[in-house]
């Protein structure tokens, strides 16, 4: 190539610069947008992984209930690879001020450190604190000035913290333990940092917590620790995000877990041990000190009796033989009572052994019934299975006929597509036969066409039937390949199908293999324990026979009975050994029921095993099936593709020449090829016949189908009835089991008083003996009695007096002392009730994804990803087909270059240079650009904006060579592709065509035309400009598709401001409608909340109050992320909360609900995130895993965070309490100082916090602000792409356009009406297609919006009208600028090239 070519190459971009620059332009700006923006996800979770890398954000934390203990760390030392930092953490509140910090401990000697310094410094030494950076410069809630370096500030932990005794209450577990806590509460501010655990500068997580410090190891006290932080080796290789790194920490995750498996019950067996060692040392103490007030007393009583018996048996000493005569006689009196009562007892006794022989035999009765009822229960499982199992059968032979029925569907379709093809045969043999007719002779296109004229015979509708012919089969042969490759693709689906199955297939195998021997081994097992049951059955009933036979009392020779020895040695053997068989009785009905469970598992695992050996065959059907319609597609492809070469344009030329030589033969073959023509239509008439029964018979073959699915499912849902059915079952009998298990051990008991009562009776027997041995006794003392009176007459009197003093020392001391019992008996009660409930420590586990701000950047990561994979792509799409029709139209005007190139004997490679040049060097430029633009722009003027919401340290901006090779392919190839095409068609011209201009596109009648009246109607102007929108569809067409690409981006930038801006506004004036949120301290009694609420009412600053309880819960959803959720009870009537919270359905935003009719109310957002509506059920949990179920009620119009609202009833209803006040919704009177009020609310020691609302809009505003960045870059970028395509299209219009534009200047049209001329069209494309963009921009932001809404926020999508005045007017203002530019060409057209001749 010399350089004179060169020289022409470069001079052509000179002469047209403006156009060269368009595509550098346009290929800039779609490069550069498609790369910018991929890269912006990528870069974001790059610099956030490179963050929590360089400041050490650790791979995980160890919580549990009851903290982390000493031997806990052992056991986690353990475990290699991981490094371990326990940590004595807790939260605690900061005066001045109402902001309640986590406080971290640091030790500056520890390896570890996720702390990053802003400002200042570490704290080193004891008292002194470094807090979170943000509240560097800013006034902490509650406070009168910011906090700075220096200052001293105060901590104070909350209530459960116990400052006399150092421990801190486990709230599950009241066991004391020394948990953290600290010994000062005045530190110094030496510094300000920041944590990768606190990545996000807003939100400080869940709860009331809103900030963190960090102070000296030696200020906190405790020998227990919060939580562990840990670190894994192998990570340190991996990025954060990546599959690797989740894996890696998954596998030491479970290996933690692992090793704590056997902790919970190990600390709640030595807590118990703990317990009850004070628990009896209590007892003993207290039992104790009741004896020595009992001694004390029994002591004075016994004195004061013997003072008073004394004194009787001095002043009665005349008649004390009398009397002990008398008391002799009552004594004997008294034996003969005892002895009647001795016998009524036995008696009693003899009645109640009667009694309860007839208890055992209804326990028998009951144990009887309970072994039929578990047979039937057997036989109706056993049954159900069989009527599952024949079902599936059935099923199974109506899939297989359903199969055999689609076989002779595709038969048949094979027979008409056969069919068709004979046809299409037979119309060519028509074809070629007239064809043959032309006489020869007719050597020229003139004489042909007479000939044909004067036969009749249109030469237009037979060239029209070869073209249409020759266009068809190109677009059938298409479809063909595009189905093949379709069957492919589902040949291929089919197969990874069937490989998962047998994947299935062999572990369902591997687990019955496993499960067969336990089976066997469970059944043997029963068949052993019932054996000794029967045995021991036998046994009973053998020595019931013989109790039967043996009397229970025995006479003696002088008549009187006594008990027989032997028949209650009997009762005590048989009373154990019916025990024993209670006992064997359970095992053998739990081994039964286990030997159920497994035998359940085996036949459905077997079921499960079956379906899975069906859906493959199944699915090899299918495969055999589609393969067959491959090989039928392949059959017609090779027909359409033989026909397709067979058809030789010359052939047909020559074929027409020879026909056109003779009429009269013509005239004879025509009226039998109208009649072969005739019958190829009759054929193909029935052809569409036998399709549309196919079609039918296809349409029977899916509604077969359907029914066998419908089937299918009510089968799987009978086995789930079953299963249901089977559990309720085996639930009544183990019930059963139980009430039999209690019986038996009533009878045991019963047993037990029984002998009780009879040793009893040889007990009284006994005492009546030696009661009559006291009483002779009694006579000889009596004797000595007086003598003994007269003696103890001095020693009575003195004893009075002592007695008297001593009883009212005792008095005292002892009243005092039963008060002190009383009080620590209640304790020790409380103690062993707290006992029987204390439950172990509950261990968790959590990695980085537990971590709010670490999947917060995902989530906005994946959120820019989505934006990404859709906005670019239009972007990039408009570009790409704008420049790709730029150079297009570039070939097209060069032809008489190359008519000039060519007829100089320039190779067709030197003239094609000239346009590879041109586009290739503009398009590679603009790559270049693009690319270089695109990272250095986009990622960090969207990670900037980010920066408001995070942490970021320094940017990462990702490359991806892929992508940018990828871009640069498909740009180059827009621009190089159609300037190597276009020249090379046009070049098969012979060159004296081209050098001649191309003829105009010839006219016809367009729609207004056949409306007289309308367009009679209209101006010559109106006329040209209809008729070249619809002259030049192809043209016309690519310029509405710029437009609308252009305007539906432009709105789509606007719609998603829209949809962010009225987020806040809506919540925080609407929907909530108060001031503040006050929350109060936990240990705040009903009184002390009803005083602090007359309080705020009657301070004159607070309008209204409405007093609430609340509490965090969490999701329970395995497949999402868990969600914190706000539980709130209004302690008001609907009418009151209305005035402060606007609780409403979206459908009727008038319509306030009623807690009280509705039942619980959903917020919006999470009603949407779990994909639950009206009548669901949500089920969630607190930190402890209770579960807890709520059936909604009602979903609600709500947008930042998730709630749920409960009445008072239905709170009691699921928490089986009662809900008491302790927060409160707080709207102040206008015009107060709000600053002031809630100071001094935050200096009351009753309240725990308060929230602002304008502060949380002020923080979410700042939060969704990032985004309004990404929306001006996307309107910018939109805006500069509109003005480009727009400046592109018309460019090419003008230029198309060029000699007619000329004729209208010489036929008298000004300047200004040329241009008119030409805007008049641009304008009704411009409106076109900006009506379609602004549709196709609202379906684009809905579908945006709802893929980029956040977990805790509920995205609207809206747009205002004011934005599609905007959208619309921008892309009309483009559109008048590019005819401003475009004027200034239209007045330099040169005239002359109008008179030059077409030759």
């Amino acid at each position: 190539m010399n350089s004179t070519v060169w020289k022409d190459n470069l001079r052509e971009i000179k002469q047209s610069f403006p156009r060269f620059l368009s595509i550098f332009a346009i290929i800039s700006l779609g490069v550069a947008f498609f790369v910018g923006i991929k890269a912006t996800g990528p870069s974001m979770v790059e610099t956030s992984a490179r963050y929590f890398e360089k400041y050490q954000m650790p791979d995980g934390t160890i919580l549990s209930t009851s903290g982390i203990t000493d031997e806990d760390l052992d056991i986690l030392s353990d475990i290699h690879g991981v490094s371990w930092l326990p940590m004595k953490s807790f939260d605690s509140s900061l005066k001045p001020g109402t902001e309640t910090a986590k406080i971290f401990t640091h030790d500056y000697q520890q390896n570890k450190n996720f702390f990053k310094v802003v400002e200042g410094r570490m704290p080193e030494k004891t008292n002194e604190i470094a807090l979170d950076s943000a509240l560097l410069g800013v006034i902490s809630q509650g406070a009168s000035e910011p906090f700075k370096i220096g200052d001293t500030i105060t901590l104070e932990q909350p209530s459960s913290y116990d400052a006399d005794n150092e421990n801190v209450s486990d709230e599950k577990n009241s066991l004391t333990i020394q948990g953290p806590h600290l010994l000062e509460q005045e530190f110094e501010i030496v510094g300000f940092v920041e944590s990768p655990l606190y990545f996000e500068r807003i939100s400080r997580g869940p709860g009331t917590v809103s900030m963190f410090a960090v102070i000296p190891e030696e200020n906190v006290a405790g020998d227990i620790y919060s939580e562990v932080y840990y670190w894994v080796d192998e990570t340190a290789a991996y990025d954060a995000y990546s599959e690797e790194y989740d894996a890696t920490t998954l596998a030491s995750k479970l290996a933690i877990e692992e090793s704590l498996n056997g902790q919970p019950l190990a600390r709640l067996n030595e807590m118990r041990k703990d317990l009850n060692e004070l628990l009896r040392d209590g007892r003993q103490e207290i039992a104790d000190a009741y004896q020595e007030i009992y001694n004390g007393g029994r002591l004075l009583e016994e004195g004061r009796q013997e003072i008073a018996t004394g004194w009787l048996e001095y002043d009665d000493g005349q008649v004390k033989i009398t009397e002990a005569e008398r008391e002799i006689f009552s004594g004997e009196a008294e034996l003969e009572k005892g002895q009647a009562e001795l016998q009524a007892g036995w008696l009693e006794f003899y009645a109640n052994q009667n009694l309860l022989w007839e208890n055992e035999l209804a326990y028998q009765s009951g144990l009887e019934e309970y072994n039929v009822a578990l047979a039937a229960f057997q036989a109706g499982i056993a049954e159900g299975e069989a009527t599952l199992i024949a079902a599936e059968a059935e099923l199974a032979s109506a899939y297989q006929e359903l199969e055999a029925g689609r076989q002779q569907l595709i038969e048949g379709q094979a027979q008409i597509d056969a069919g068709r093809a004979q046809i299409a045969a037979a119309r060519q043999q028509i074809i070629d036969e007239l064809i043959g007719q032309i006489p020869e002779g007719l050597d020229s296109p003139e004489a042909i066409l007479a000939y044909l004229e004067e036969m009749g015979i249109s030469v237009s509708d037979l060239i029209e039937n070869l073209e249409n012919q020759l266009e068809t089969l190109p677009t059938q042969i298409e479809t063909l390949i595009e189905e093949l490759h379709n069957v492919e693709a589902e040949i291929t689906l089919l197969e990874e199908e069937n490989e998962n199955l047998r994947v299935e297939q062999a572990a369902l195998e591997n687990e019955l293999e496993l499960l067969a021997p336990v089976l066997a081994e469970q059944q043997d097992a029963l068949v052993t324990t019932e054996t000794s049951l029967t045995n021991m059955q036998l046994h009973l009933q053998s020595l019931q026979d013989q109790l039967a036979t043996t009397p229970p009392t025995l006479t003696d020779e002088a008549g009187n009975e006594s008990p027989n020895p032997s028949y209650s040695e009997l009762q005590i053997e048989i009373s154990s050994l019916e025990s024993e068989i209670s006992a064997q009785s359970l095992i053998v009905a739990d081994l039964q029921s286990t030997v159920t469970a497994s035998a359940t598992e085996y036949s459905r695992l077997e079921a499960e095993l079956t379906a899975k050996k069906e859906e493959i065959v199944a699915n090899e059907l299918e495969i055999e099936n589609l393969r067959q319609t491959q090989l039928d597609t392949i059959a017609e492809l090779d027909i359409l593709q033989d026909a397709f070469e067979d058809v030789d344009i010359e052939k047909i030329q020559a074929e027409i020449e020879r026909l056109l030589a003779s009429r009269e033969e013509i005239e004879a073959q025509l009226q039998q090829l109208i009649e072969a023509i005739e019958a190829i239509q009759a054929a193909e008439a029935e052809l569409d016949l036998a399709q549309a029964e196919l079609d039918a018979g296809w349409l029977e073959y899916y509604d077969g189908l359907a029914q066998y699915n419908a089937g299918l499912a009510e089968v799987n849902a009978g086995w789930a009835t079953l299963e249901e059915e089977r559990a309720n079952g085996q639930s009544q009998l183990d019930a059963a089991a139980l009430e039999l298990q209690e019986g038996r051990l009533a009878l045991d008991d019963a047993y037990a008083q029984l002998e009780e009562g009879r040793l009893t009776l040889l007990n009284a027997d006994a005492e009546l003996v030696n009661g009559l041995a006291e009483l002779n006794a009694g006579r000889i003392e009596l004797l000595h009695a007086k003598r003994l009176a007269y003696e103890g007459y001095w020693e009575l009197r003195d004893g009075e007096q002592e007695l008297s003093e001593k009883q009212m020392e005792f008095a005292d001391e002892a009243a005092s002392a039963r008060l002190e019992l009383a009080e620590a008996e209640t304790d020790l009660a409380d103690a062993e009730a707290e006992l029987a409930d204390l439950e172990g420590p509950i261990y968790y586990v959590n990695g980085r994804d537990s971590n709010q701000a670490y999947e917060s950047v995902h989530e906005n990561a994946d959120k820019i990803n989505i934006i990404s994979n859709i906005f670019p792509v239009f972007f990039f799409a408009i570009a790409v087909l704008v420049t790709f029709t730029t150079v297009k139209r570039m070939g097209s005007e060069q032809r008489n270059y190359m008519g000039t190139m060519k007829q100089m004997g320039y190779p067709t490679h030197v003239i094609l240079s000239k346009f590879v040049t041109y586009a290739g060097v503009a398009s590679f430029a603009g790559v270049l650009f693009g690319i270089w633009v695109g990272y250095a722009v986009f990622p960090s003027v969207i990670i900037n904006a980010y920066n408001m919401m995070y942490y970021f340290d320094e940017k990462i901006i990702l490359t991806s060579h892929a992508v940018n090779l990828v871009v640069a392919l498909i740009a180059l190839s827009c621009a190089i592709v159609p300037a190597i095409v276009t020249p090379l068609n046009i070049l098969r011209t012979q060159p004296a065509m081209l050098l001649q201009p191309e003829p105009p596109k010839s006219g016809k009648k367009i729609l207004f035309e056949r409306i007289p009246w309308l367009w009679k109607a209209l101006s010559f102007k109106r006329k040209m400009t209809i008729r070249n929108l619809l002259r030049y569809k192809g043209r016309n067409s690519m310029t509405l598709f710029g437009v609308a690409g252009c305007t539906m981006l432009i709105l789509t930038g606007f719609g998603i401001s829209d949809t962010i801006s009225g987020i806040v506004d809506q919540q925080m004036t609407v929907i909530q409608t108060f001031n503040s949120m006050v929350y109060l301290q936990d240990n705040q009694t009903a009184e002390d909340v009803e005083a602090f609420s007359q309080e705020l009412l009657a301070s004159g600053e607070v309008e209204k109050i409405v007093p609430i309880y609340t509490t965090q819960l969490n999701t329970d959803d395995s497949e999402k992320l868990v969600q914190p959720i706000s539980v709130v009870v209004p302690m008001v009537d609907s009418d009151t909360l209305s005035e402060f919270v606007s609780l409403h359905r979206r459908s009727a935003p008038e319509t306030q609900l009623d807690l009280k009719t509705s039942g619980p109310v959903l917020t919006e957002r999470m009603s949407e995130y779990l994909g639950l509506g009206e009548g669901d059920t949500i089920q969630l949990k607190d930190d402890t895993e209770q579960l807890y179920d709520f059936e909604i009620g009602a979903i609600s119009e709500y947008y930042i965070g998730h709630n749920l609202y409960l009445s008072p009833d239905e709170y009691e209803k699921v928490f089986f309490e009662e809900a008491n006040a302790n927060a409160f919704y707080v709207k102040y009177v206008d015009g107060i100082d709000s600053l002031q009020l809630e100071n001094s609310l935050a200096s009351d020691d009753r309240v725990l916090t308060l929230i602002n609302l304008e502060t949380i809009a002020e923080q979410a505003g700042q939060s969704l602000g990032s985004l309004d960045i990404i929306t001006v870059v996307l309107i910018v970028s939109a805006a500069g792409l509109a003005f480009v395509v727009l400046y592109n299209l018309t460019n090419i219009n003008i230029a198309e356009r060029m000699r007619e534009l000329s004729t209208i200047k010489v036929l008298g049209f000004y300047n200004t009406e040329v241009s008119m001329y030409i805007f008049e069209e641009i304008l009704v494309l411009t409106s076109i297609g900006s009506v379609i963009g602004l549709g196709l921009g609202n379906v684009l932001t809905s579908f945006l919006m709802k893929m980029m809404q956040p977990n805790n926020l509920l995205f609207n999508p809206h747009i205002h009208w004011d934005s599609y005045l905007i959208s619309a007017a921008l892309t009309f203002a483009f559109s008048s600028i590019v005819m401003l530019f475009m004027h200034k060409k239209l007045r330099n057209i040169d005239m002359v090239e109008a008179l030059k001749a077409v030759e």
